[in-house]
């Protein structure tokens, strides 16, 4: 009841009401300039709250309703309770005509603590000048434009959706250093972009912008745009454009960045393209165009369905409908199918919130792994996500005030829920839950033996690496300039000396002295044959040949070069690649691996703390960044028993394994593939995942604990 001091309630004189259309209806927005906030009333509260002009008491206004509103009865209760709901909102000033106290207006950070927002700077004097030039970009030319680059960019996105997708893998393989400005360069640019187009179009229909500023969202910072104002707006299709403009804009940057991205070659412009592509469509589409989350698509579909306050009324409609059931409170609302929809709205957008809070949780978690700070980082995102949690289920479950002095255990509803609730968390704490352990692999043949170079030359033949060879096959030749020079200087001095010995014996018997030469020559020619020998056997060995049957499989490394200055000509990719022919190759250069011709193998390569937990049998799954279907299914074969003194380079120089963790233990896990995939390049890089034995959460937590100390 309004107490004496409230019999004659008035509304503070500062507000500010405005029509507009919703389904259809025409209805009443009441801005509070000093609180933020808005509220929305229909045709009958607009003339119910010009009665609140400080001349009326509660029951002259109830004798009014009684003749204004006939045949429908107003009950005292209902203008009691609309009353109470603008002194709540800080709508009604004191007697002493001073505004009341705004409550709320404003927001502690742990209200929502992850969505912090900061207080912005005004943007409309700064959009004034600006507008007649931004006019020009509106005419219907330019608009019918930029629809079209939309349409095709989208048709071209959808025909290279697998280029682009391991694009996006190769990019997030990369250590956080190599892409984590890039994404927030892409961030940046792109987000300011999104909310000037929101500013724009809310002045461009007559409304003010009333700041830009930044919040933490989950901890990132990001832009944000309050054109609350836009509510003021009466038409309703200039409200869905306000709220859809920076989509708009992010969608026609992402078709621009697709036929970029379609054009540059490889480089780090190309990677900023598809990271435009990725946060201008799906990003934005996502986020920004889900009714489900409290921005530019839930506000569409609250103006695109006439509902005012979506969000709140469904909260209400949903506390109704549980106050019912757990608490036996009586119905205040009937069973219509717009309340069955609001409840619906209600469990899909609290679902869709929670997977995104865990979702975007683990990636922070996985940041925070990569830098060596997982346990910490992991144990404040546990205690916001139990905040948010515990603030979504009270806003509906607790208790109604007029109960709170009657025992809970005279409600058989509630006795049924907590029993159910108990048993449900002792089923999550006591029941196993799958785990996994995420670790750095390197593919290799099964079985398989690496051929070398063993004296240096240049490349001048070598077999495809897509060939199934024999035991004996040449692999590649290699042609030594130095040993063929020498060879072919021994071979004529052979050649010169065996023709002198031959006229020495044929001119013997006429000439007595030359039967004294013979021995000499003879002596120079066999050392001149045993070098040309010993030379050929080392031309022989140039002849690289394979040691047993089975699939080449081809090694990438590094572009090589003589140390000498006269062989400058190197190698990229494989040596047997086609490109790489009259390429130098030095001594001990890994030139391809021969191995079984069914089955591939993986090297894991896990942490001390981890590598107890592995099993032989268990299954793996790893994920490739350069193929369009990135997973591949194995078993753990073995686990090496002592930990590895090299780690292999290329995971270290695709930061895949971090360089202060080169001296760390690690160990060998040898993973067999499934037959069934496709050939893989050795030294291909690749995340393993293993499946270990499912533990309950309590041992998990245990163990974590264990690790922190």
């Amino acid at each position: 009841m309004l107490s004496p001091a409230q019999s004659n309630p008035r509304l503070r004189r500062d507000l500010i009401c405005r029509p507009i259309e919703m389904r259809g209806e025409s209805m009443w927005v009441i801005k509070d300039p000093l609180g933020r906030d808005y509220f929305q009333i229909s045709n009958r509260e607009y003339r119910l709250l010009n009665l609140v002009d400080g001349s009326r008491s509660l029951d002259e206004m109830v004798a009014y309703c009684a003749n204004a509103f006939t045949p429908d009865i107003v009950l005292p209760d209902q203008i009691q309770n609309f009353l109470a709901e603008l002194r709540r909102r800080g709508f009604l000033a004191n007697h002493d005509d001073q505004n009341v106290e705004i409550k709320g207006s404003t927001s502690r950070w742990w209200s929502n603590p992850f969505a912090i927002r900061f207080p912005g700077i005004a943007v409309d004097r700064l959009l004034d000048p600006m507008m007649p030039i931004l006019q020009l970009f509106a005419s219907v030319p330019l608009l019918i434009f930029g629809f079209a680059m939309m349409i095709v960019g989208f048709i071209t996105a959808l025909f290279y959706s697998a280029e682009i997708a391991s694009h996006i893998s190769s990019i997030a393989m990369r250590s956080v250093a190599n892409w984590g400005m890039l994404l927030f360069v892409t961030l940046t640019f792109t987000k300011v972009i999104h909310e000037l187009a929101h500013a724009v179009s809310c002045k461009w229909f007559g409304a003010s912008c009333r700041e830009i500023g930044i919040m933490l969202l989950f901890g990132m910072p990001v832009l944000y745009c309050d054109v609350s104002d836009a509510w003021l707006i009466r038409e309703r299709w200039k409200r869905v454009v306000v709220s859809t403009a920076g989509m708009m804009v992010e969608c026609f940057i992402a078709s621009i960045a697709v036929f970029l991205w379609l054009t540059i070659e490889d480089s780090t412009a190309r990677d900023l393209c598809v990271s435009v592509i990725v946060v201008c469509s799906i990003s934005t589409l996502v986020f920004n165009g889900n009714p489900l989350l409290r921005y530019d698509g839930y506000y569409m579909l609250s103006d695109a369905m006439g509902i005012a306050n979506l969000s709140q009324r469904a909260t209400t409609s949903m506390q109704c409908w549980v106050r019912k059931w757990l608490w036996g409170e009586p119905a205040q609302e009937t069973q219509t199918g717009l309340n069955r929809f609001l409840r619906g709205y209600w469990f899909a957008s609290t679902a869709y919130r929670i997977g995104i809070y865990v979702a975007l949780g683990m990636f922070v978690y996985y940041l925070a792994e990569r830098v060596k700070m997982g346990e910490v980082v992991g144990s404040l995102l546990v205690i916001l996500e139990a905040i948010v949690l515990y603030r979504m289920i009270h806003s509906v479950c607790a208790r109604p005030e007029h109960l709170r002095n009657r025992s809970m255990l005279t409600h058989p509803s509630f006795l049924i829920a907590s029993g159910l609730g108990l048993i449900a968390v002792a089923l999550t704490i006591i029941l196993p839950a799958p785990t996994y352990i995420t670790a750095a692999a390197s593919i290799r043949p099964a079985n398989a033996q690496t051929l070398f170079v063993t004296s240096p030359g240049r490349l001048d033949h070598a077999i495809e690496p897509v060939f199934l060879v024999s035991k004996g096959d040449v692999i590649a030749r290699i042609v030594s300039p130095e040993l063929e020079s020498k060879r072919l200087m021994l071979h004529s001095n052979l050649n010169k000396n065996r023709t002198e010995l031959s006229v020495l014996n044929s001119r013997r018997s006429l000439d007595t002295q030359s039967h004294l030469l013979i021995p000499t020559l003879s002596q120079k020619i066999q050392a001149d044959e045993d070098q040309l020998n010993l030379i050929e056997r080392e031309q022989s060995r140039l002849i690289v040949r394979s040691p047993r049957a089975g699939r080449i499989f081809p090694i990438y490394r590094t572009c090589s070069h003589s140390k000498d200055a006269s062989h400058l000509q190197g190698w990229t990719h494989s040596p047997l690649d086609g490109e790489n022919r009259d390429a130098w190759l030095e001594s001990g250069t890994e030139l391809c691996a021969i191995g079984d011709a069914q089955h591939n193998e993986a090297i894991v390569f896990v942490s001390q703390n981890e590598v107890e937990r592995i099993r032989v049998g268990q299954p793996v799954r790893l994920q490739f960044a350069h193929r369009a279907s990135n997973e591949v299914v194995g078993r753990v074969t073995e686990v090496a028993t002592s930990p590895v003194i090299d780690i292999p380079q290329e995971l270290i120089s695709k930061g895949m394994l971090r360089s202060w963790d080169e001296g760390a233990a690690f160990y060998q896990v040898r993973v067999l593939l499934d037959p069934e995939s496709s050939p893989l390049a050795v030294h291909m890089t690749c995340i393993a995942k293993i499946e270990l034995v499912p533990e309950d959460i309590w041992t998990q937590a245990f163990r974590r604990l264990q690790q922190i100390l």
